[in-house]
């Protein structure tokens, strides 16, 4: 997921400033805050781990 992330970062950091942007079986899920986005990225694919990008931190996964 991360290397689908940095493939598109230029384009998604610009699309959603200031969010939190997760992405998750190759779907982008976006939130207001980690959580929101996580939810969003959970309920998609709740067996799958995710990547997160908020405000410039990189969190590289979500999930076991």
């Amino acid at each position: 997921q991360r290397k689908l992330f940095e493939a598109r970062e230029e384009e998604l950091v610009a699309r959603y400033p200031k969010q939190t942007i997760a992405m998750c079986a190759g779907e982008v899920f976006v939130g207001k805050t980690p959580y929101e986005a996580a939810v969003k990225a959970m309920k998609a694919h709740p067996d799958r781990a995710s990547f997160f990008y908020t405000y410039g931190v990189g969190i590289p996964w979500l999930g076991e």
